[in-house]
């Protein structure tokens, strides 16, 4: 169990309500619900009884409910205490999310070498995400940083624009546009995707992803759950019709099964965005450092290192000066 899935439950226990423990936790409601049932099914017994006009604990959901609480204050005892060694050791501390494919191309080890060197007194502790896992990571205090694509909450999130390319279809041997260069959204809103299964419920990431507006429905899903990038492409090659939608970095990814898959730029969807994102409320030097150093690498790296076709969108400086580098402090490295 997750503490994600302790941390809805004591909401929604607290709260007595799905619907308010939602607006508290600012997740849609059948994301929480979906948590809570995942949660019963790990346990094998119902949490709730989801009696009118709102929910009581079950005998079981009782049980729960004093160790969860007491679990997610010993996990937030020990981050104080982790942060607190870290202060007292002279070193500043942020927690970076970086995401499980080459989402931000060439850009990310330019950016976290640059940062590494110019601060060499913050320490930098990384965690590999799928695109749900840095949608939500900075909601939940979980990191402090994510190099991400868009969309995210704009209500918890506050980002710098970096670049943005194309979307692409992945298709694998056999789909009919296997050999195609350009598709349009109606040539593959149709077709299935993978049953892509991320640790953490973020329905408008989601929702974006699959083409769901164009598509005027959920998309169809096929085949077996799979969770990371090397699964998602072995699911396009091992059925021909399923299609996956992302952005154009990702025909750059070298543990990809290249010759297997092709990627068609899908010519009339939007382009996606690449950004550097934080929380709102997270101005921390150290945090508007980083935010600085991705935008300074961006502008003085990205016409070097991204392929042509991209489009940086970095701002030309930050309001925050008082509180970041020069850039002529910062020596960039690739």
């Amino acid at each position: 169990m997750e503490l994600r899935h302790l941390r809805y439950f004591l909401a929604v226990a607290e709260e007595s309500s799905f619907t308010r423990a939602a607006r508290r936790l600012h997740v849609s409601q059948p994301a929480l619900s979906q948590q809570i049932r995942a949660a019963e099914k790990l346990i094998g017994t119902p949490l709730f009884h989801r009696d009118m006009p709102g929910v009581r604990l079950t005998a079981a959901g009782e049980a729960l409910l004093e160790p969860a609480g007491d679990a997610l204050a010993v996990v937030a005892d020990g981050v104080r205490a982790a942060r607190a060694a870290a202060r007292a050791d002279g070193r500043a501390v942020l927690r970076v999310g970086l995401p499980w494919a080459e989402v931000m191309g060439e850009l990310t080890q330019p950016i976290l070498a640059t940062y590494a060197k110019a601060y060499p007194d913050t320490q930098l502790l990384f965690s590999s995400l799928d695109p749900a896992g840095l949608y939500n990571g900075l909601r939940d205090n979980t990191i402090d940083i994510a190099l991400a694509r868009l969309p995210l909450d704009p209500e918890f999130c506050a980002w710098t624009p970096l670049f943005e390319d194309r979307r692409v279809a992945a298709v694998g041997t056999g789909n009919p546009f296997f050999d195609a260069e350009y598709v349009e959204i109606e040539d593959i809103v149709d077709m299935p995707i993978p049953d892509v299964v991320f640790k953490s419920p973020a329905p408008e990431l989601y929702s974006y992803w699959t083409l769901e507006a164009e598509r005027g429905a959920r998309a169809r899903i096929s085949g077996n759950p799979v969770s990371s990038t090397i699964e998602v492409s072995y699911a396009l090659v091992h059925e021909p019709d399923l299609v996956i939608i992302g952005p154009e970095t990702i025909r750059r990814f070298p543990a990809l099964p290249q010759s297997f898959l092709r990627f068609a730029v899908i010519a009339d969807a939007r382009p996606n965005r690449a950004v550097v994102a934080r929380r709102r409320t997270d101005d921390r030097p150290a945090v508007l450092r980083f935010c600085e150093v991705a935008a300074a690498v961006a502008r003085h790296l990205g016409p070097v290192l991204l392929p042509r076709g991209t489009t940086l969108c970095v701002p030309s400086g930050d309001s925050s000066a008082e509180v970041l580098p020069a850039s002529d402090r910062l020596k960039f490295t690739t």
